[in-house]
């Protein structure tokens, strides 16, 4: 019940923030998926196995 409660107050700080902001988290949220599955593209053992 507690997390329910406190999902809309969240939300309208996350919503009240600048359309800036926003963009910036998308953007370096992209940036982080790609380094990050880019290292683990490189280094995971199932990329040696279909080889």
């Amino acid at each position: 019940m507690i997390p329910l409660l406190t999902i809309s107050p969240c939300s309208l700080l996350i919503l009240a923030l600048p359309t800036v902001t926003h963009l910036r988290f998308v953007i370096w949220l992209l940036i982080g998926l790609v380094v990050y599955f880019a290292y683990g593209s490189r280094r995971s053992g199932a990329a040696e196995d279909a080889a």
